[in-house]
């Protein structure tokens, strides 16, 4: 029976955690979650996306998995919120066409605006803390 799977909230919070275990979570859930499950992601930032994707990829493409699958990858909006939200399908690898350029460039996009808050936020530690001032949003436009 097919999955869904909702991540509300615990990502950004835990992002040091899964960055630790290089998103083993994430990796795991995918290669556990039966094929037709969707893994939708709904968080306060985009930023963490791709290494989302890259583990949950490694997860459906693992060779110890009963079957293997695919990932159908979509970045809907949710109405009313501010940002993007990652939903992954599960699905028979030949059911899945590759995923788009389109969507590989806003996984770049995400990836820059990890890596620009990451420097942003290795400044405020060296300051002490000073300005923590919420960042702008991000030139991706999410």
């Amino acid at each position: 029976a097919a999955l869904l799977v909702v991540c509300s909230y615990v990502v950004a919070e835990n992002a040091r955690a899964l960055r630790e275990t290089n998103f083993r979570f994430f990796e795991d859930l995918a290669a556990a979650a039966p094929l037709d499950s969707l893994i939708l992601l709904a968080e306060t930032t985009h930023r963490l996306w791709p290494d989302l994707f890259d583990a949950s990829l490694r997860g459906v493409r693992r060779p110890d998995i009963a079957r293997p699958g695919a990932l159908a990858l979509s970045l809907p909006t949710i109405k009313g919120k501010h940002g993007v939200a990652l939903c992954l399908h599960k699905r028979e690898a030949c059911a899945v066409g590759p995923v788009t350029e389109e969507d590989m460039e806003w996984m770049r996009l995400f990836a820059e605006d990890n890596k620009a808050h990451e420097r942003r936020m290795a400044r405020v530690r060296e300051e002490g803390g000073r300005g923590m001032a919420r960042p702008r949003p991000s030139r991706s436009g999410c």
